[in-house]
């Protein structure tokens, strides 16, 4: 890894809040030796959101080839924008920082890059790590893109001179959630964007934090506001009558699906998100007409 050189291919850009461990976990699996690369040159960059110092701390003592930078604590769209604006590489690739990349995590961008001339984006798989202990079980939960099409941001790829066209991610999605269908669709429309299946992260599934999750509702709500009256036309939403119907629906559809699965803890959650969500959801689409 170059870091010196200014013709630098890719900047690696990991956001972080205060998951020191299973980021010095990610940070190792990104070292050269680690990877399948043939005098790539790429950079890592951590922007650190954590409420301690850590991480900082750990990172200038064990990876000095890593660039640590203070994180502007505004959410995660905020967090990865801030260490986009230190990069130095031609492609930006995103992931987070409980995620473990493969060894051909690059270089698989790499090889799809020099196929997909044309294209200014790409989308990396995101497989589970101990699937068959955790994936019938709705105390746990994944993030899982082994087929492409959803463009989460625990693996992604973008030209940077592109990113910063569009101006990287919507700092008006405060909370981890649509932050990165939000880019999505903005990036789609100037340019493909090929899966490429070669390029893997591992996701560990999480417990399920049920208090954490309810407290989220109020934010989650407004952010789906803001999203849905953003992107409306894609939606196919007429006005927000429509936005507030379509969230109801979903939910008690979903709380239906969860329950006849025996998903209790999900389809508690749904049940709250389809009283409490859809109260705050109607209070934030009335109040910004």
């Amino acid at each position: 890894m170059n870091i010196q050189n200014q013709n630098l291919l890719f900047s690696v850009i990991i956001p972080t809040y205060n998951r020191v461990e299973t980021l010095l976990e990610c940070l190792n699996l990104l070292q050269p030796f680690n990877l399948e690369l043939k005098n790539i040159s790429y950079e890592i960059i951590v922007s650190d959101d954590s409420t301690n110092d850590e991480s900082e701390k750990v990172i200038k003592e064990k990876f000095p080839n890593v660039i640590w930078v203070k994180g502007p604590k505004k959410g995660p769209a905020a967090n990865r924008n801030n260490g986009a604006s230190f990069s130095k590489g031609e492609w930006l690739v995103f992931t987070d920082d409980d995620c473990l990349p493969q060894r051909n995590f690059l270089s698989a961008y790499l090889a799809s890059i020099n196929l997909n001339h044309e294209s200014l984006t790409f989308e990396g798989a995101i497989e589970p790590t101990n699937e068959a202990e955790f994936k019938n079980s709705d105390k746990y939960e994944c993030p899982v893109n082994v087929t492409g099409g959803n463009f989460w941001s625990a693996n992604i790829c973008i030209r940077k001179s592109l990113f910063d066209e569009i101006g990287g991610f919507d700092l008006n999605y405060p909370n981890a959630a649509l932050e990165d269908q939000d880019i999505f669709y903005r990036l789609s429309e100037r340019t493909t964007i090929p899966f490429v299946k070669d390029s893997v992260v591992l996701h560990p599934y999480r417990l399920i934090d049920f208090e954490n999750k309810l407290k989220k509702i109020p934010a989650q709500a407004r952010d789906w506001a803001y999203h849905a009256v953003k992107h409306k036309e894609r939606f196919h939403f007429q006005n927000k009558f429509f936005i507030f119907s379509d969230s109801i629906k979903f939910y008690s559809k979903d709380f239906v699906r969860q329950i006849s699965k025996g998903r209790i803890k999900i389809a508690t959650f749904n049940l709250c998100y389809l009283f409490i969500g859809n109260f705050w959801l109607g209070y934030y689409l009335l109040k910004n007409k």
